[in-house]
């Protein structure tokens, strides 16, 4: 045990793993063992009881330093940091490989591991090259606060085939996302239309299709002007992103706080080697938000108008999402009410158009807030 724990106090590359709460509670519980319930109580909480080699594993794994970063930037690695990842290595199997039996003598508690996993130098340092490090590895979708990226462990699960009408529209950004994975020119993407009509769902649909291919990053419209620090933060990850802006709307008394966003979708157009791209939402065609005098005065648009509308222009690919007529509306609503068992009657029919007039708008949105309705009701 004495020796188990200098060789964990040894680590320097993987210095990290030692600050770990699981990890510092063991090694107190390996030195008094009357720490032991500490331990055992933060192993429960981390839900690795029998899983113990891949509680360890996934720290090494998504680990942040030197030696991942280098590989994910598929830059040389110099001797002494690769010489140090071996022996480090080596500790870390070791410590995967302990249990409550072989660490702690009669012992109340039991934990330890159903599987073994790969802490081979080789195995982890293609892994790292082809997929990445830390929290970029190991989450799919993440929201961007200030500066930092946080994660999001369990994004929304839309599937695109759930999803009825505009499959033109969803069309147009499947092809650019699968582009863009593959390597080859694609556009930044701009889906406007009306409210409820599908847009937001189909950035998210499309992140479910190509989940493992791509990493969603929210990016609030309170924190655009950040927009390029991100960008450059991205830049040598070998993943591709998706910067996702939910309903874009550009006050153009105010738009100098938009310029960096106008810098971004710039530089990815001169940039065709960029691992991000940025899909944005708005229910306004040309982003911005006008008054009826500023609607009056379009013909001649000031000079802060034109300046705002050329945000709007520097979207590679424009996609609209129009209302629904009636006609249209109603054979979405037949075909949600299938998907549910419901029968369509002409009297469902009628109190749906009923429902969308209150509404004052014939939506997606507004057919499935009806069929929700019709099966709350049941």
């Amino acid at each position: 045990m004495n020796d188990l724990m200098q060789e964990i106090q040894s680590l320097a590359l993987f210095y990290s793993i030692k600050q770990d709460k699981v990890i510092k509670s063991l090694m107190n519980a390996m030195a008094d063992s009357k720490e032991e319930p500490l331990f055992y109580h933060n192993l429960l909480e981390s839900g690795y009881t029998d899983d113990w080699s891949g509680y360890v594993y996934n720290l090494v794994r998504y680990d942040e330093n030197i030696w991942a970063k280098s590989l994910a930037k598929k830059e040389p690695i110099p001797p002494q940091i690769k010489q140090r990842a071996v022996e480090e290595l080596k500790i870390l199997k070791n410590l995967s490989e302990q249990s409550s039996d072989t660490l702690f003598k009669n012992s109340p508690y039991v934990w330890g591991s159903k599987d073994k996993y790969i802490f081979e130098y080789d195995a982890l340092a293609e892994d790292i090259s082809k997929n990445g490090y830390g929290i970029y590895a190991r989450y799919d979708a993440f929201v961007f606060q200030d500066r930092e990226l946080v994660p999001i462990p369990n994004p929304p699960k839309i599937d695109l085939n759930s999803l009825i009408g505009y499959q033109t529209q969803r069309q147009e950004v499947i092809a650019n996302t699968k582009a863009f994975i593959e390597g080859k020119p694609a556009n930044n993407v701009l889906l406007t239309g009306d409210r409820g009509s599908g847009k937001s769902s189909t950035i998210v649909g499309v992140f479910n299709m190509f989940k493992g291919q791509i990493k969603l990053i929210e990016l609030p419209l309170t924190n655009l002007k950040n927009i390029t620090y991100l960008m450059d933060m991205l830049r040598e990850i070998p993943q591709r992103f998706i910067i996702f802006l939910d309903d874009l709307v550009v006050d153009k008394n105010n738009s100098e706080s938009f310029y960096p966003l106008k810098a971004a979708l710039e530089g990815s157009f001169l940039n065709s080697k960029t691992n991000t791209l940025i899909y944005a939402t708005s229910n306004r065609r040309h982003l911005v938000k006008q008054s009826q005098k500023d609607r009056e005065d379009e013909v001649r648009p000031s000079e802060g108008l034109e300046d705002t509308l050329a945000l709007a222009d520097r979207f590679g690919l424009v996609v609209l999402f129009h209302n629904l007529n009636k006609d249209e509306y109603l054979d979405f609503i037949a075909k949600l009410a299938q998907n549910n068992n419901i029968p369509v009657t002409e009297r469902l029919l009628k109190d749906a158009e009923l429902w969308a007039l209150a509404k004052a708008v014939r939506s997606p949105r507004t057919a499935v807030q009806f069929i929700n309705s019709i099966i709350g009701a049941e």
